[in-house]
């Protein structure tokens, strides 16, 4: 879950090569990883003090959750397949799923409550793995967008979308909604990223950066042709993980997800990754040098 806050063209520095831009050839980038960043072991002590305590309230507060003890001998494989897969036959977590959905059920009204009835079927369906595997992307499209857009939060005497909830937090003049995509290349994953309107006008007002930006557009990660047109260095980076680092390469604001998420997960999952969307936009770090055709952060 790659952000450009972490991990901006290439982590540190991208380096557009103005030799190599001439007619009828790739626009070549030359890539500097720069400096790794890890939490201190006091932080990630507290870190885990914070998932232990959470973890032992969510297991007093959802009893039907299943969540394996972890030991040395911990097959973790098994434990995330059982745990965190519900696209697959040892998942044990559907009830929990399921729960959510009849609470989808019970406290939306109207058209709201129509659509959550069709898209899980009468509250048959909760999980991808109860459909055949040629349906996940589509169901989980529909519920990616149902979660996002539609009033289902009860709230009071009102309902409220999770899109609600963010303009309400970030003012509407902050708030753009991104690209919700469906990541047909992963098994388990989801990715965000933006990028601020002073960021995106660079593309739109260096003329090399403008090419840069008409190149990167058109590489779409759910397709499995190799992209070319950045050079050898960028090719096998978005070959190796296509997702991953799109949103180091390509300027937006977009949101990917496999297919594989339960619905209780995705809005989980769904707030996470707007919040790299979110952090992403409010980048102000790009400065652009035309006399070395550097893009610096």
């Amino acid at each position: 879950m790659l952000s450009k806050g972490i991990s901006l063209f290439g982590l540190a520095l991208l380096v557009l090569t103005e030799a190599f831009v001439v007619q009828a050839e790739p626009l070549y980038l030359q890539i500097d990883t720069g400096n790794a960043w890890a939490m201190s072991p006091q932080l990630m002590e507290d870190f885990r003090g914070f998932l232990d305590s959470e973890l032992s309230r969510l297991r007093e507060e959802v009893s039907s959750i299943y969540w394996p003890a972890i030991d040395e001998r911990t097959d973790f494989n098994e434990v995330f397949m059982a745990a965190f897969f519900p696209a697959g036959p040892k998942y044990k977590n559907r009830e929990m799923q399921c729960q959510f959905i009849r609470r989808l059920l019970s406290s939306t009204i109207d058209l709201v409550q129509n659509e959550i009835f069709d898209l899980t079927r009468g509250g048959t369906v909760c999980i991808p793995g109860d459909l055949p595997k040629a349906e996940w992307a589509n169901w989980t499209e529909r519920l990616m967008k149902f979660l996002w857009s539609e009033k289902w939060i009860s709230r009071g005497s009102e309902y409220v979308s999770m899109e609600d909830l963010i303009v309400e937090k970030i003012g509407e003049e902050q708030y753009k909604r991104p690209e919700f995509h469906i990541a047909r290349r992963i098994e388990f994953d989801g990715h965000g990223w933006g990028f601020s309107p002073h960021e995106l006008g660079l593309f739109l007002r260096e003329p090399l950066l403008e090419r840069y930006f008409a190149l990167i557009s058109s590489y779409d990660p759910n397709s499995e042709k190799p992209f070319r047109g950045l050079g050898p260095e960028v090719e096998k980076q978005l070959t190796d993980h296509p997702y991953g680092m799109v949103g180091t390469f390509q300027p937006g604001s977009k949101i990917y997800i496999s297919s594989a998420f339960g619905p209780a997960d995705l809005v989980e999952l769904l707030a996470h990754e707007y919040g790299h969307v979110f952090h992403g936009e409010w980048g102000e770090n790009l400065t652009w040098n035309s006399e070395e055709s550097t893009l610096r952060l």
